[in-house]
C-alpha cells in the first residue's frame, strides 16, 4: 500500500505566514534604508499579511455558528 502525502495550507499555516510577513514588513520599515531594492522586496513580501488576515476573518465569520440573520 502506497501512502501519499498531500501538503496543504490550513488556517494555522496561513496565520504563521501572515505574522511572519507582518514582522518582516515592520522591521524593514525601521531597519532598512528607503529606496533600495532590498527595502522594496521586503516591503512587498510584508504586504501579503493584510489580505491573508482578511481572508481568515471572512472564513471565521462564515464558519461561526452565532450569526445574525441579515
Amino acid at each position: 500500500m502506497e501512502i501519499t502525502y498531500k501538503p496543504s495550507l490550513n488556517a494555522n499555516a496561513l496565520k504563521i505566514i501572515a505574522v511572519t510577513a507582518m514582522i518582516v514588513d515592520h522591521t524593514t520599515f525601521w531597519l532598512v534604508q528607503n529606496n533600495t531594492l532590498l527595502y522594496v522586496i521586503l516591503r512587498m513580501f510584508g504586504r501579503f499579511a493584510a489580505p491573508i488576515m482578511c481572508y481568515l476573518i471572512s472564513e471565521g465569520y462564515f464558519h461561526t455558528s452565532i450569526r445574525k440573520n441579515i
